[in-house]
């Protein structure tokens, strides 16, 4: 039976045994296992399971927290000898590759998708004179959504310019991710159409969050601190200074937390060449 996560199982009560199998897991999905097994010679004892489901509490509650102590060393060889057999797995699934090896090819590839943050800068430096002109907000709205059409055009020439094959066909899973990572702020703009014509004045801040949001999965895919740190600091700083200060306040921040990513991915680039 299990009970509170500890599986008590009675042996025939003619051999006059009982087993607590007491389960942790330690170091990720790898676990280690212990089992107690007293003997309980007394037979027809109605609190004998009682009694050795204390036991067993207790003994997982100290194993749990005492590792170290408790674990065998032969539980440890087999968690190596279980993680060496994970990394085999993962080698198989990406075709012989770490997962390692296959960002840093996407890195190379890609550069870290720099062209797009370089065309970012363009776009969003329209964005901001479009801001400061005297048009409707619906205009002012319009073109702001249409802004994002020059976005694969102005890829493709700094791509050129930086020599990334944004557009190369490959079977490296983490380019494809980079792709479903890009598109998925697409589901997201429907709130920004929402508040094209619901809430027009906070269309434009919402569009900067939802940028600025979906820039996050690419610090984890290309290693790199500088979409981690531009994510969080463009979509809580265009809430708070749209809120504050307005629209053109807001897209100018835009402008420059995309200049200055750029120059962070231009450095992290650099280094990546340094040590390959």
């Amino acid at each position: 039976m299990l009970l509170g996560g500890i599986n008590v199982i009675s042996l025939p009560r003619s051999e006059k045994n009982f087993a607590v199998l007491s389960s942790f897991s330690f170091g990720g999905e790898l676990g280690a296992e212990i089992a107690i097994v007293p003997a309980i010679t007394s037979s027809n004892n109605q609190s004998a399971d009682t009694i050795l489901f204390v036991i067993g509490v207790f003994c997982n509650t100290v194993a749990a927290n005492l590792v170290d102590i408790f674990v065998p060393v032969s539980a440890r060889i087999i968690d190596r000898h279980r993680l060496r057999s994970y990394d085999v797995s993962i080698k198989q699934i990406t075709g012989g590759f770490h997962m390692d090896a296959l960002k840093k090819d996407a890195i190379m590839t890609q550069k870290k998708g720099l062209p797009f943050i370089m065309a970012s800068v363009v776009i969003w430096m329209f964005i901001f004179f479009l801001q400061l002109g005297s048009r409707s907000i619906k205009a002012t709205n319009m073109l702001t959504f249409m802004s994002s059409c020059l976005l694969m055009p102005l890829a493709f020439f700094f791509s050129k310019i930086v020599k990334a094959d944004i557009f190369q066909k490959t079977d490296n899973p983490i380019n494809k991710m980079g792709f479903l990572c890009t598109m998925n702020q697409m589901l997201y703009i429907l709130i920004v159409m929402w508040a094209f014509s619901q809430k027009p004045d906070a269309m434009m801040m919402l569009y900067a969050m939802v940028f600025g949001a979906h820039l996050l999965p690419f610090g984890w895919l290309y290693n790199s601190r500088g979409y981690t740190f531009a994510s969080i600091t463009e979509t809580i700083g265009a809430l708070v200074i749209a809120t504050i200060l307005g629209n053109a306040a807001a897209a100018a921040f835009m402008v420059v937390m995309e200049a200055l990513l750029t120059i962070l991915l231009i450095l992290e680039l650099r280094k990546e060449t340094q040590t390959s």
